[in-house]
């Protein structure tokens, strides 16, 4: 060892890296093959139901449909389809040939199986103004009362209205004011009379229009035609006819009344500054007696009256009666007297009678006292 003595050996140093892996060995024999298994239970074929397919297919097809919602639109209460200008193509509101009329509020309503839902908009339609209404060339105002000329317009934005008069000259000063477009005159006087006009602008246009105003005394109102102060009616079932009339300015109007009540069946009619009213009351009966009343009145309550009885004549009274005739030639002592009354007049008399056999038994007694007021060419017995 060149002279040199070996020393104590040293600890172990660390391990070292893995090595690479090696290749694999070549393959083992093949071994014997195992044993055969069982054979299997045979399966079932399934058959095609074409009839059950078809029907499948439809349901399928109904219940697509039923979740589609259904939409509908209204404008104004016009429902979508009942106005052939108001139309939802491809779930779009679509309006045809707009009018000023539609502005309004749209509600759209869509349904479907699942629920509703509803959305709303309001329209506003842009246009010029525009008279909503005939307005009138001339109108008569009456000394110290309110007098209105109309200016009724429409169109958005909202029109602006003024008035002027044609000359040039103020309006009445104090006594005027504006109301929905309207000019109001209080306390009318005749310096009052004349041309005004009226102008409504907004941006997309301009309307005028000219009123003449001519200024009058007040005259009552007062009859033309009046009533009698009582009218006999030739008989039951018969037609009465009672005209009354009335002239004025401004014209009044007349109104019926029976026993206080209003009455009904009255033809009016106005000609040559006159109003006519005719009370029609067809097929008369007993109960239509009464006192009737024509009223004659204006706006400004201005009022006169004419009264008229209305009756049936009648047979007179049982003592001595006139307008009857004796059911039999002879009588005898004790016996009721039969009356029959000719047509058009009534019984008179207390406790009488009405011998109902034809119509209704037993017989039927009036109140003693009161007159029997029954109908004609019935027959009577006199207690």
């Amino acid at each position: 060892m060149n002279g040199h003595k070996l020393g104590a050996q040293g600890p172990p140093g660390q391990q070292g890296a893995r090595g690479r892996r090696g290749r694999p060995g070549p393959a083992g024999k093949t071994g014997p093959p195992g044993a055969r298994g069982l054979r299997g239970t045979p399966g079932i074929s399934p058959k095609l139901n074409v009839t059950y397919i078809e029907e499948l297919t439809k349901r399928m097809e109904s219940q697509v449909t039923t979740f589609v919602p259904k939409i509908t639109c209204s404008l104004q209460s016009k429902i979508q389809g009942d106005d052939e200008r108001i139309l939802v193509i491809n779930e779009k509101l679509e309006m045809r040939k707009v009018r000023f009329g539609d502005q309004g509020k749209i509600e759209c309503r869509a349904e479907n199986i699942f629920g509703t839902q509803v959305a709303r908009v309001k329209l506003f339609v842009f246009g010029p103004p525009r008279f909503s209404i005939t307005l009138p060339g001339k109108v008569i105002g009456f000394l110290g009362k309110t007098t209105k000329l109309l200016c009724d317009v429409v169109g958005f934005p909202t029109p602006v209205v003024k008035w002027n008069r044609s000359p040039a000259i103020p309006l009445p000063q104090v006594r005027s004011s504006l109301t929905k477009g309207s000019l109001i005159i209080e306390n009318t006087k005749s310096d009052d009379e004349g041309v005004y006009i009226c102008t409504a602008r907004n941006e997309h246009g301009t309307v005028i229009h000219g009123t003449f105003l001519k200024v009058e005394s007040v005259v009552p109102p007062e009859f033309s035609t009046t009533l009698t102060s009582s009218i006999s009616v030739p008989g039951i079932r018969e037609t009465l006819r009672i005209n009354c009339s009335a002239k004025g300015s401004p014209l009044p109007t007349v109104t019926w009344y029976k026993d206080d009540v209003d009455a009904i069946h009255a033809i009016n009619s106005v000609s040559n500054d006159e109003y006519t009213s005719e009370l029609v009351i067809n097929n008369f009966q007993p109960e239509d007696q009464g006192i009737y009343r024509c009223v004659a009145r204006n706006k400004y309550n201005d009022t006169i009256t004419t009264n008229s009885t209305v009756f049936l004549p009648n047979c007179g009274n049982p003592v001595n009666i006139d307008n009857a005739m004796i059911m039999k030639s002879k009588n005898w002592a004790g016996e009721f007297v039969r009356y029959l009354c000719h047509a058009g007049y009534t019984m008179i008399g207390p406790a009488v009678l009405i011998d109902w056999n034809v119509f209704i038994t037993p017989s039927f007694m009036t109140t003693p006292g009161e007159w029997a007021t029954k109908t004609p060419a019935t027959s009577v017995t006199i207690i």
